[in-house]
């Protein structure tokens, strides 16, 4: 059985935008067990945006080299200049319109059942 789920952002328009600040969405409340990550593609070609870094994703494997937050969790940035001191946490978008989506492995039962809600993007300013 394939326990791969996958969910991709519905934030309004105006905060997915490829001109704006860096937009964040905060992992401090629990993320599902088992691998997780944050791809983000362009909107206009449902492509990787590829930049000089070579990221278009961060994982949990990522973990290890991002900035935790005082509670344990990450904030995860998608925009085209990361925030001072948290390029690792940053995925860059080049002025294109991201498509951020999440991937999760070893589904749980609030991934099922729908009752787990990732916090939405939020403006930043970077």
């Amino acid at each position: 059985m394939d326990r791969r789920q996958f969910l991709i952002t519905t934030a309004a328009a105006s905060v997915l935008s490829s001109s704006g600040e860096a937009i964040a969405a905060d992992s401090s409340p629990a993320l599902p067990a088992g691998a997780s990550a944050l791809t983000v593609y362009d909107r206009a070609t449902f492509s990787f945006i590829y930049t000089d870094s070579g990221r278009t994703t961060l994982s949990s494997y990522d973990l290890d080299k991002m900035k935790r937050n005082a509670d344990g969790g990450v904030t995860l940035y998608v925009g085209p200049n990361p925030p001072a001191g948290l390029e690792a946490n940053w995925i860059p978008t080049r002025g294109k319109r991201p498509m951020p989506t999440f991937r999760y492995y070893g589904a749980t039962d609030a991934l099922n059942h729908k009752t787990f809600v990732m916090p939405d993007f939020e403006e930043v300013n970077a």
